[in-house]
């Protein structure tokens, strides 16, 4: 029998009513009659969303992003609000120092595994999970830009 892990939420983004109802539907899906002598149907929960974000936003500028942004003010383009909000938990810091990053770098593994063993816990072949908050842009709109979702890097 095949073990499907499916992710409604990850504890930290809510998806927008469509990917919640294309989430409901792959459910029913699974959990028919017809399926469920092949499919054992699991509700899968994300360990620790919130931190993996929160922790590698830290280290995705360990300048503050100071080098980044006078990049992009010296070429005269203005700051979009996702790049503002991307760096805002390391702009005041500024630059980090190696034994911060060290840390970072353990804190990151930490949440590495624990997820890892969360995942192993539930005992799952294969995950059905939405892959974005909300459905995809139109085609050529540029307006998918947002870089937040948590990460497990």
């Amino acid at each position: 029998m095949l073990k499907v892990g499916v992710v409604t939420h990850d504890g930290f983004i809510d998806p927008q009513p469509p990917v919640k109802r294309a989430i409901a539907w792959v459910k029913e899906i699974l959990s028919s009659d017809t399926n469920r002598y092949i499919v054992d149907m699991i509700d899968f929960t994300i360990h620790g969303a919130s931190d993996a974000w929160f922790s590698i936003k830290k280290m995705y500028w360990p300048d503050g992003g100071k080098v980044t942004k006078d990049g992009i003010l010296s070429g005269g383009e203005p700051i979009h609000p996702l790049t503002d909000l991307i760096y805002q938990d390391q702009e005041s810091p500024g630059m980090s120092t190696a034994a911060e990053m060290a840390v970072l770098r353990q804190k990151r593994d930490e949440i590495r595994n624990a997820f890892s063993k969360s995942w192993k816990k539930q005992d799952v072949d294969v995950i059905i999970a939405p892959a974005y908050v909300g459905p995809a842009c139109l085609q050529g709109s540029h307006t998918c830009t947002t870089d937040g979702a948590p990460k497990i890097t």
